[in-house]
């Protein structure tokens, strides 16, 4: 005869136990319930062991728990509970009260369960001016000016990247799970170009001051000698360079450095975050040629340069013609 041995179950714990039996995505409230359950039939804790796939030193203890506590004694959830140790949330703060009573105590006050999320403040001592300075910028475009984004893109290596894709039939794209890193690294020099809504995309096997001021130079044939090009644009050191900052003041370039650890106020990053997500999620490029096409085709659907559907779908609907389902039948 077991020593330890489940105590006398009140009505609503019974309901409940036999709830949390059924819980498939929680599998330990199923084997925690059914321990219970299982002790108050009379069945003992080494056979109990082998129905619930577990040790009958852990049956002892999940009978211990919930003699002294309870069923939210036994109850586990990853966001109440640590380690081993008894979850102790409802019985600190609130005594007696359910999971369901807290759940519509929180949601009539407003109180979502979110993740905490990380942000780096800029220390940069200049902070408030750069800020300040680009922020006009964005506001009113400049008398015979034109206002830019630029940064780079990468590095972009020859791996598998995961994404989401449609499935038909149950199955899903397969992708390597290991991969060999001997295509080397390329970059992308990205320019946003504010007034048309634009983005362009240079590839280069480094990102050195020379390969940014020939960037640069592609850049400023694109536009009129006698526009004055405002670039927006962070402190990474080639672009510090003395050969690039005296160029850009012989050709009519101004630039806007964004604060340290502030490149959110460039507005290309979000432009980027598109790029990868429409040409790069989901895909497994062989070599660079490959990767910078989809890249590349990605860019010209986005400028509007690659011809797509502009038939409206209702239209297209109510133009086509449908076969009646009886002649299909005969048929």
């Amino acid at each position: 005869m077991d020593k330890v041995r489940a105590r006398k179950l009140h009505p609503y714990e019974r309901k409940k136990l036999r709830r949390m039996k059924r819980q498939l995505a929680n599998h330990v409230n199923s084997r925690h319930a059914r321990i219970i359950l299982l002790s108050r039939g009379g069945v003992r804790n080494r056979e109990i062991a082998v129905c619930t796939d577990c040790t009958p030193q852990w049956v002892r203890v999940i009978i211990h728990r919930f003699n002294k506590d309870g069923v939210q004694g036994i109850q586990w959830y990853p966001y109440f509970r640590s380690g081993s140790h008894p979850r102790r949330f409802l019985a600190d703060i609130i005594d007696e009260i359910s999971l369901s009573w807290l759940r519509t105590l929180l949601r009539e006050a407003g109180v979502r369960w979110r993740r905490t999320k990380t942000w780096k403040e800029s220390t940069d001592p200049e902070f408030w001016p750069k800020y300040g300075r680009i922020r006009r910028l964005y506001g009113q475009r400049p008398v015979g000016g034109r206002r830019l984004c630029v940064d780079e893109f990468g590095p972009l290596n020859l791996q598998p990247r995961h994404g989401g894709c449609w499935a038909k039939g149950g199955s899903v794209n397969r992708l390597r799970a290991t991969y060999h890193r001997h295509g080397g690294v390329r970059h992308m020099f990205g320019l946003y170009d504010l007034e048309t809504d634009r983005l362009w995309g240079v590839f280069a096997g480094r990102k050195t001051w020379r390969e940014f001021l020939s960037f640069l130079k592609w850049v400023r044939r694109r536009y009129p000698g006698d526009e004055t090009l405002h670039i927006v644009l962070d402190n990474y050191s080639p672009h510090l360079t003395t050969e690039v900052l005296r160029w850009a003041i012989a050709h009519n370039v101004r630039f806007y450095w964004t604060p340290t650890n502030a490149s959110w106020l460039n507005r290309i990053e979000c432009q980027f975050t598109a790029l990868k997500k429409f040409a790069l999620e989901n895909s497994d490029f062989r070599t660079h040629q490959e990767q910078e096409e989809s890249i590349t085709r990605y860019l010209s659907w986005r400028n509007g340069q690659r011809a797509i559907s502009q038939t409206p779908w209702k239209r297209r609907r109510r133009g086509r013609t449908v076969t009646p389902r009886w002649k299909c039948l005969a048929a």
